[in-house]
């Protein structure tokens, strides 16, 4: 968001103009409420007003900075970012509503409350801010063109859908107001169902499951590891290792050539 208002005196910008979030204090020389808004890599520059939207007045006694002790109130207040060409700061701003009260939507001038599917309405905005519903009769329902959205955890009469999704050929490739396409291993995804077998959408791209490998644009299922491994050899010593002898087989051998050596020494 560009700052505006008229410029005033002349100023020196102290911080460093390529920082994304700036939180230094006394990054210009600017009076309170103002920031240093300078023209390219110069740091001679206008003072210029911190202003905050919808005409609230900014809170000059919180901060932004997440590790600040007074942090900026969520509930009342949002963050808003102030910039120029390569320098930005983040002002707390009033909130024009209340985020946690009922009226929580700030529609025309006025905090209105926000509206679900066959909720009462007043404006087309409370109703899922106008884009699959609209409010029509004092009530939201869905847009033409779209339908309520059923899954496992709606129900009819315990929890009833509260929003509209897009009517697609596939209801599964149905996402809020688009219809998504099947795409290809390694291309860009949004959801799972846009993947093919034994694949999934992993940070934004389709990739095959852990167990399955890519091959000619499809996901094989890898062989199965060895689960046993071959018994080591017990050397016992004054014996002789037979290749496949077991263990007891080992042990009858030591005991007999022992019972031998005993009969030769009496």
């Amino acid at each position: 968001m560009q700052i505006t208002g008229i410029p005033g005196n002349a100023c020196i910008r102290k911080a460093n103009q390529h920082m994304v979030e700036n939180f230094v204090d006394g990054a210009d020389d600017c009076p309170l409420g103002q920031v240093c808004i300078t023209i390219g890599e110069s740091s001679m520059g206008h003072c210029c007003p911190k202003v905050c939207p919808l005409g609230t007045l900014p809170e000059f006694n919180y901060s932004c900075d997440p590790t600040a002790s007074i942090r900026c109130p969520s509930d009342t207040h949002f963050c808003h970012r102030i910039s120029d060409s390569g320098f930005s700061q983040s002002l707390c701003c009033r909130r024009p509503c209340n985020a946690m009260a009922p009226k929580a939507l700030y529609i025309n001038g006025t905090c209105m409350a926000r509206g679900q599917l066959n909720s009462q309405c007043t404006a087309n905005e409370q109703c899922g801010g106008g884009e699959s519903m609209i409010c029509n009769r004092g009530q939201c329902e869905c847009l033409a063109g779209f339908h309520p959205l059923v899954d496992p955890v709606t129900h009819p009469l315990r929890n009833p859908s509260q929003t509209c999704t897009r009517d697609c050929e596939s209801e599964a490739l149905s996402r809020d107001t688009t219809c998504l396409k099947p795409v290809a291993l390694e291309a860009h995804c949004f959801i799972q169902k846009q993947c093919p077998m034994n694949s999934g959408c992993y940070r934004g791209r389709c990739q095959c499951k852990c167990g399955f490998k890519m091959e000619k644009q499809r996901c094989i299922e890898l062989p199965p590891s060895p689960t046993t491994t071959r018994q080591p050899s017990v050397i016992v010593p004054g014996t002789v290792i037979v290749p496949g002898g077991d263990f007891l087989s080992l042990i009858g051998n030591f005991f007999g050539k022992t019972e031998v050596r005993n009969a030769a020494g009496r």
